[in-house]
């Protein structure tokens, strides 16, 4: 048995990998890019968020939010540097998506017409996180668990900040704003299903699964934030209005209206309506910022000379 299948054997037999630990190309590279996907999600979705901090209702609010986005580009840090551990460079992620090499899942691909619809779309978001990362934990890269636990718990803050405004828009809000709000759920809730991919059945495993780096299935995901995200929105007073949408008591699996698979993909490969002004504010930010690399650069250099 050569090394790398040694490596497989251990891997899809539940066993751990560490950065120092040796693994082949092939694993190295998929661990890489779904942390490396994930660092770009978390950067333009703090983005996407900052957007709104200025029309906040109060000054502790803008506080909160302000925390939350910093929250966001402090997961993208953790992510990318522990691609860096394998080679692969924050440069390379970055440009990578600048370049339309390296893609961003649906839902950020949109911007937010309302603060009612950023509030609304943040509960729905936050939510698909948690249950995303409570299963990525679980994954076969120790890095990429200890990372995903610290994230975890800043996720837990993300999403009572999303429940309490939507309770406060509730209660104090207008007549107006709590229509928004519904609005926003009927507008990204099918975003959001499509958001963990579409159905794995009667197809060979993914290396990701086959290895262990995603330890779930897009359904059974999707099945965990459905469990999670219907109770919760009924509880706020609102609706998920999907006329196909049911839950069989029995194997406890959802009906829900399938996303449009084909439109989901051009939205993914750079047709959304705001890809483009996404790319461009993570282009132009990325160029005035490139002063501090060379600083960086050069201070590296002189302390290794």
């Amino acid at each position: 048995m050569t090394t790398a299948e040694s490596f497989f054997q251990h891997v899809e037999g539940g066993g751990k990998v560490d950065s120092t630990d040796w693994m082949p190309e092939e694993y190295k590279k998929e661990v890489t890019r779904l942390m490396g996907f994930q660092a770009l999600a978390e950067i333009v979705g703090a983005m996407m968020l900052s957007q709104w901090i200025p029309y906040t209702p109060s000054i502790v609010r803008k506080m909160m939010y302000a925390a939350k986005s910093q929250d966001e580009m402090g997961h993208a840090h953790i992510l990318i540097r522990a691609c860096e551990d394998l080679g692969y460079t924050r440069e390379e992620i970055i440009e990578g998506y600048i370049e339309r090499k390296n893609k961003l899942l649906n839902i950020f691909h949109y911007s937010f017409g309302s603060y009612e619809e950023m509030v609304a779309a943040m509960l729905l978001q936050n939510t698909g996180a948690i249950v995303q990362f409570q299963s990525l934990v679980l994954g076969s890269y120790l890095p990429y668990q200890r990372a995903l636990r610290k994230i975890m718990k800043e996720e837990s803050f993300h999403y009572n900040l999303a429940v309490n405004m939507i309770q406060q828009l509730t209660t104090h809000g207008t007549d107006q704003q709590r229509e928004a709000v519904q609005n926003a759920f009927d507008i990204w809730y099918p975003r959001m299903l499509a958001y963990f991919g579409p159905s794995e059945k009667g197809k060979a495993p993914s290396n990701a699964l086959k290895w262990k780096i995603k330890v779930d299935t897009n359904d059974t995901i999707r099945t965990r934030w459905l469990d999670k995200i219907v109770p919760l929105v009924e509880s706020l007073g609102y609706k998920i209005q999907d006329s196909e949408l049911s839950k069989d008591a029995e194997t406890g699996i959802w009906s829900y209206t399938e996303p449009k698979w084909e439109e989901v993909k051009a939205v993914i490969n750079g047709g959304g309506p705001s890809s483009e002004y996404w790319r461009e504010s993570v282009s132009k930010s990325y160029e005035n910022y490139q002063w501090i690399r060379d600083l960086m650069n050069k201070s590296s250099k002189n302390q290794s000379a």
